[in-house]
C-alpha cells in the first residue's frame, strides 16, 4: 500500500480547528504503518491540481481525503473529469451531477448498505439519480464482493406502497427495473436497517439522503448518550456499566458515524473523499487505510466500468455516442 500516493486536507468547515489536528495526527499515524506516500495539506485547491496530473508526473496523488464543506468539495469534485451523459429528453451533453456515496452498518455487520447520495446532489433528473444508483450498487459489489447482480434498491419513501413515492422517484424506479430480476421497492427508514432489506438506498436528492444520515447519526449519539448517563444512577448501575463495556465498544464500532470512514464522490474518474467533520484521528487513518486499499484495488475504475456496461445494455440513449 505505500505506493499510493494520498493528500490529507487540512481545512474543515468554517475553519474548524479539530480537523487540522486529526489530520495531523492521522497522517503521522499512517507514516508509522507504513504509509511513506502520505502528507497532509490546507490547500483544496493544490489538492485537485495534484490530482488531475498524468501518472507520470512525481506530484500526482491517488486519492484526496477531506473534512472540508459538501458543497465546496463537490465543486472541486465536478471539475473532476466527471461521467458524460445525454438527457433524454433534451439531447444536450451534460456530466452527471457527482453523488456523495456512503456504505452505512447495519444490523448484521456482513451485509452494509450504500446510500446513493448522502448530500450532493440537490435537484437531479430522474436518470441522474437512476446513474448515481447503479454507481453506488457497483460500488457495494466491488467492494463488498457480492457477484449477485441483482441486487435490491429501495427507493426512500414513507409508505411501502409505490403510490407513495414521488413520481420522480417512481421515473428512477422504472429506470431501475429494466434490467431483469433486479428487485426494485420503497423502503422506509425503519427498515433499511435491518441488514437484509436492501444493499442500496436511493434518495430523490442529496438533501433527503443527508436528511436520513444525518437522523440515523442523531438518533445514535442519543441513544448513547442516555445510555450513559442511566449507568451513573447508583453503584449497582456504575457497575453494571463497567461490566458492559467491551459490549458497548463493539456497538460503537458496527455503528458510530467515526466507523464508516469517509464518503465517496462517485461519478468522477478521480478518487476524492469526504469524512466528517467530527472524525478523531483513530477513524480519519481508517479513512486512509480504506481509501488506499480501494485505489490500489482500482475501485472506482472497476465501477465506472459495471456501470457503463449496464447503461450499454439497458440505456444505450444516455450515452454521449
Amino acid at each position: 500500500m505505500q505506493d499510493v500516493r494520498i493528500l490529507v486536507h487540512t481545512k474543515g468547515s468554517l475553519g474548524d480547528p479539530h480537523v487540522a489536528k486529526a489530520a495531523t495526527r492521522a497522517v503521522k499515524t499512517a507514516r508509522i504503518a507504513g504509509f511513506k506516500a502520505v502528507e497532509a495539506i490546507e490547500s483544496i485547491t493544490e489538492a485537485k491540481r495534484r490530482l488531475k496530473l498524468p501518472a507520470t508526473d512525481p506530484q500526482k496523488v491517488d486519492v484526496v481525503v477531506s473534512a472540508y464543506n459538501t458543497q465546496r468539495l463537490l465543486a472541486v469534485a465536478s471539475d473532476l473529469d466527471p461521467l458524460l451523459l445525454r438527457d433524454p429528453e433534451t439531447g444536450k451533453i451534460e456530466p452527471l451531477p457527482v453523488p456523495l456515496t456512503a456504505i452505512l452498518p447495519s444490523m448484521n455487520e456482513r451485509y452494509p448498505f450504500v446510500l446513493s447520495d448522502a448530500g450532493a446532489q440537490l435537484n437531479p433528473k430522474p436518470y441522474q439519480v437512476y446513474v448515481s444508483a447503479l454507481l453506488a450498487g457497483n460500488l457495494y459489489k466491488v467492494v463488498m464482493g457480492k457477484q449477485n447482480p441483482y441486487h435490491r434498491f429501495g427507493l426512500l419513501s414513507i409508505g411501502e406502497e409505490w403510490v407513495k413515492l414521488p413520481p420522480r422517484l417512481q421515473a428512477v424506479g422504472e429506470l431501475l427495473q429494466a434490467k431483469e430480476k433486479r428487485v426494485v421497492k420503497p423502503a422506509e427508514p425503519k427498515d433499511v436497517y435491518k441488514g437484509d432489506f436492501v444493499e442500496v438506498l436511493v434518495p430523490m436528492d442529496g438533501r433527503e439522503g443527508n436528511l436520513f444520515l444525518k437522523t440515523s447519526e442523531g438518533v445514535s449519539e442519543a441513544v448513547a448518550k442516555v445510555t450513559k448517563s442511566e449507568y451513573r444512577h447508583g453503584p449497582t448501575s456504575a457497575l453494571l456499566g463497567l461490566l458492559s463495556t467491551p459490549v458497548h465498544n463493539r456497538v460503537r464500532r458496527r455503528f458510530h458515524h467515526d466507523e464508516t470512514h469517509g464518503a465517496y464522490f462517485l461519478g468522477t474518474k478521480h478518487f476524492l473523499v469526504k469524512h466528517h467533520g467530527r472524525s478523531n484521528a483513530d477513524a480519519l487513518y481508517l479513512a486512509i487505510e480504506r481509501a488506499a486499499r480501494h485505489a490500489r484495488n482500482n475501485v472506482i475504475g472497476q465501477v465506472w466500468a459495471l456501470t457503463l456496461q449496464e447503461l450499454e445494455q439497458l440505456h444505450p440513449e444516455l450515452l454521449p455516442t
